[in-house]
């Protein structure tokens, strides 16, 4: 990998990861698995360091 590919992958990782998500969950009849999605999200968003 050169110089030039490296700053160009790290460029885009800054990228990746400044840009905001949006999650869109349906709850209709969905009262008991809320909880779950929720503990789901945040681990990931823990393991991948975004901030909520």
């Amino acid at each position: 990998m050169t110089q030039t590919q490296a700053t160009s992958l790290s460029e885009f990782a800054d990228i990746r990861f400044t840009t905001g998500i949006s999650i869109i969950i349906p709850t209709y009849k969905e009262v008991e698995n809320i909880p779950h999605i929720l503990e789901r999200i945040d681990q990931l968003r823990r393991t991948h360091d975004l901030t909520a």
